[in-house]
């Protein structure tokens, strides 16, 4: 049985072969379909999984994007941690 977190993972991604086509996440003019989403999502826990992402925490600097949300569920899916980073905290 998935952990939790591929099972949130894997009901996003269920929904995504229902509604295909239709906008999963949208920011200003930038927007990807649940099948994009499905896409990028499984190549990248894919990725992460052959680095050894699985069981580890995984750090991500990124802006509040489309991108963001896609590389969480990544992460998730390849049964890693998130630890989201604010690419404008300072060093200290």
């Amino acid at each position: 049985m998935a952990n939790p977190k591929q099972q949130l993972v894997e009901l996003i991604l269920a929904y995504a072969d229902l509604t295909g086509s239709h906008v999963a996440i949208e920011q200003g003019e930038r927007s990807i379909s649940y099948s994009e989403l499905r896409r990028l999502t499984r190549e990248r826990a894919s990725l992460l999984a052959d680095r050894g992402a699985s069981g580890a925490f995984v750090a991500l600097e990124r802006r509040r994007s489309p991108e963001f949300i896609v590389d969480f569920l990544a992460v998730l899916s390849a049964g890693g941690t998130v630890i989201p980073l604010d690419p404008d905290t300072p060093p200290d």
